[in-house]
């Protein structure tokens, strides 16, 4: 499954990305920025990645996974897709795995088409954050399952997912308050707003310490479903 979560910066952008994966199951962040919180990150990645490797397939598994490239971007990334795409073709169907590329106008997204392209909907979850629309590829934007929209106001923006998610959605993402976001479900064409941050938007230095199921959702109305089953009933 591909997710794209769009908007400008300081929104909240890669707080929702790893909520979303962290719910999904182990998670590898590529994070090109090193903004997220860490005792101990992955640096530039060799080609044959032991370090990941040997946590990635720890026993306990690792939850969280954060590598921040210092010299090497462009290397590191595809070193990380090559991983990545080795788990997609090993691991067990019980298996879940999530991988959010932080910042992805920075990266070289050419390593990652075979998982963009042919990866298990149902066992990966690849989430890309970007600014704008544009700053992603067109197959990217092609094969994303869920569009996740911050507030935007420029033209151009607007019209790329006007193209991709229709008028309504537009005007909903016109509309919408700081940290506030719209969901586009591109399988099921719908469209779901969630207009309370406090459901998902903890400071990234709590939530780079939690693992897989430590966060859970309040009581509340639909809005406060995120990415679940029940939302698309």
């Amino acid at each position: 499954m591909i997710a794209l979560v769009l908007g400008r910066r300081e929104l909240g952008k890669t707080t929702l990305a790893l909520y979303m994966a962290q719910r999904h199951g182990q998670t590898i962040v590529l994070d090109a920025r090193s903004l997220v919180p860490t005792d101990d990150p992955i640096t530039d990645l060799p080609v044959d990645s032991p370090e990941l490797l040997a946590r990635l397939y720890d026993d306990p598994p690792e939850a969280l996974i954060v590598v921040q490239p210092q010299d090497d971007l462009a290397g590191t990334s595809d070193a990380l897709a090559r991983v990545v795409r080795e788990w997609c073709q090993q691991s067990q169907p019980a298996d879940r795995l999530a991988v959010v590329l932080d910042e992805a106008a920075l990266l070289d997204l050419r390593a990652w088409d075979w998982i963009i392209r042919c990866s298990p909907r149902d066992r990966l979850l690849v989430i890309l954050t970007a600014h704008r629309p544009q700053d992603l590829p067109t197959t990217v934007r092609a094969m994303a399952d869920d569009w996740c929209l911050f507030r935007m106001t420029q033209r151009h923006d607007l019209q790329h997912v006007e193209d991709k998610c229709g008028d309504r959605v537009v005007a909903c993402v016109r509309a919408l308050e700081p940290r506030q976001f719209v969901r586009w479900d591109d399988a099921h064409a719908k469209m779901i707003v969630y207009r309370d941050p406090a459901v998902w938007f903890v400071p990234l230095v709590d939530l780079s310490r939690v693992g897989r199921g430590a966060l859970t959702l309040p009581a509340g109305d639909r809005d406060r479903t995120l990415l679940d089953d029940e939302a698309d009933a």
